[in-house]
């Protein structure tokens, strides 16, 4: 009997448990460090656009190194204790993050500036080595027949963990800056900062006690083994898809938080709140989408739901109505988060499986860095700085946003079933 078949129903039924209570715990303490907080963290520090777009992109252009995550794994010798390790470091990298860039510890706010973007790239890329662990250890773990619904599942899960430690980083900070008015804003994103390391590293326990049932994986021998994502003719098309709305998003991506701190005046509480409103809406639907998702497949949810993401941007041209307004619209991103890492591992073997993720996300998240880098000369087209207070200025870069992003819905109609192409030949 094969090591997938000895996950019996009770083992099962724990792991899904263990793997809800991680994501439940994580999301939490990712709630009180969001790209956002650490966005206003660098702000403080002095960041202009050019530093945004680097806390934006250098995460994803450092990810590229998570396409060596199985052979990692392999070195390492255990899938659970490599997870957990990679979780453990991205966590206590984030705990050091604010006390080495608190101001006058380093030589200039400068220094400083650097310093958080170079633990925020490390902190993230054990992050992704660990993710591409935990997406190999669950394909193995849930059959393709549950999948969807296992990975909806955690989704609401998830969405709910980030929806509390949104509120919450929100509304302490809206207290912080009542109770303590002279106090440097910079004080608060540190503590909630640390206190979000410290929830990763709690949420690393369930992983300790999750069932693995399978055994190291065959050695990449071939150039196929670390190209698969590229050699399989349905990963290939996904992997079309993926390139193309990472460059869309990130050519489209770099003025929104300046248009939203800056432009808008948003305080802290709001560009915490408004996201949290997403988060309920996505905890609410993603159980309905992980079951529709087994019963239906993935192509035609994607498609409606891309068309829905696209339409975000355009709605940024109402102010804060249109904001929000975008953010409920944005609900629909629950379909993306739960369709793409289904059928990535539809679409592999269980040798192959480790290898897709990591590649489809690696080089997907490099064309997000580099695009992102690139919109941002592109913004000083669409939106010249001497004119970023009014906000009928980023009309025609809001338009270009939503072109983008709608035309990633063509190599969406080309996708193929899991069963439509071999996942196991070159």
């Amino acid at each position: 009997m094969s090591n997938l078949h000895s996950a019996t129903q009770p083992n099962r039924r724990k792991a899904i448990r263990l793997a809800n209570a991680n994501a439940t715990i994580w999301a939490f303490g990712n709630g009180l460090t969001s790209t956002a907080l650490i966005s206003s963290l660098a702000l403080e520090l002095g960041a202009g656009f050019g530093g945004i777009a680097w806390i934006i992109a250098a995460p994803k252009l450092v990810g590229i190194l998570r396409i060596a995550a199985p052979q990692l794994i392999q070195v390492f010798g255990n899938r659970r204790w490599f997870c957990v390790l990679c979780y453990l470091v991205s966590a206590l990298v984030l705990g050091i993050l604010p006390p080495l860039c608190l101001p006058g510890l380093l030589p200039s706010r400068q220094a400083s500036l650097i310093a958080l973007i170079v633990c925020w790239s490390v902190y993230h890329l054990f992050q992704y080595l660990g993710t591409v662990a935990l997406w190999d250890w669950y394909a193995d773990l849930f059959p393709p027949k549950i999948r969807g619904r296992f990975i909806g599942t955690r989704q609401r899960w998830l969405s709910a963990g980030q929806l509390i430690g949104l509120l919450m980083a929100g509304s302490i900070n809206h207290w912080f800056r009542q109770s303590y008015p002279v106090a440097e804003r910079w004080e608060i994103y540190c503590y909630l900062a640390v206190v979000g390391a410290i929830l990763m590293i709690v949420a690393i326990d369930p992983l300790i006690w999750m069932p693995d049932f399978s055994r190291l994986k065959p050695k990449a021998t071939s150039w196929y083994d670390f190209l698969s994502p590229l050699t399989q003719p349905n990963m290939r098309r996904l992997m079309i898809y993926g390139l193309c709305f990472s460059t869309a998003n990130g050519l489209s991506s770099s003025l929104m938080f300046l248009y939203l701190y800056k432009t808008l005046g948003f305080t802290l509480i709001l560009l915490l709140g408004i996201p949290a409103l997403m988060r309920f809406g996505q905890s609410a639907v993603s159980p309905a989408i992980g079951r529709y998702v087994d019963q239906h497949g993935c192509k035609n949810i994607m498609i409606a739901a891309q068309v829905a993401v696209a339409f975000g941007p355009l709605l940024f041209v109402f102010g804060t109505a249109g904001v929000v307004m975008a953010y409920v619209v944005w609900i629909s991103y629950a379909v993306l988060n739960i369709c793409l890492p289904t059928i990535i591992l539809n679409y592999s073997d269980s040798q192959h499986s480790a290898n897709n993720v990591a590649g489809y996300f690696a080089v997907t998240g490099v064309a997000f860095g580099i695009a992102a880098i690139l919109g941002g000369y592109l913004s000083n087209y669409f939106v010249p700085g001497d004119f970023r207070t009014t906000p009928s200025s980023f009309t025609l870069y809001f338009v270009f946003a939503w072109v983008l992003r709608t035309l990633c819905v063509i190599p969406l109609c080309f996708l193929l079933k899991p069963n439509q192409a071999s996942r196991t030949s070159p």
